[in-house]
């Protein structure tokens, strides 16, 4: 369950988001575990980075878990949390969330 929701849910809105930074020369990085022979749960980090030449800096990194059809957030300096069920945890989550981390990774470029 967990590994489709980040196939049909989590995936698709990265690529999305992706499309819409390419001109401002950054990205929303995606790297996901959903063998099963690894871990128990599907997980999957995200992340923003500067695009082009030299040194590129990196934004905090987001974890999002998906256990017992529950999704969880965690990022360094805070509380895990419950984002939603699965059922409830759509594009408009995923949307609000990547919106906190690219307001986040500005204040680090200034």
């Amino acid at each position: 369950m967990g590994a489709t929701w980040v196939r049909k849910v989590l995936s698709p809105e990265v690529d999305r988001a992706n499309f819409e930074l390419e001109p401002e020369k950054v990205a929303l990085r995606l790297d996901v575990n959903l063998d099963p022979r690894s871990t128990n749960h599907a997980h999957a980090d995200l992340w923003f980075c500067e695009l082009g030449e030299g040194h590129r800096r990196t934004g905090d990194k987001y974890s999002l878990n998906v256990v017992d059809r529950k999704v969880w957030l965690y990022k360094t300096g805070a509380p895990g949390r419950v984002l939603g069920n699965i059922g409830d945890c759509g594009s408009d989550v995923i949307e609000a969330l990547m919106r906190e981390a690219a307001k986040e990774f500005g204040t680090q470029l200034r």
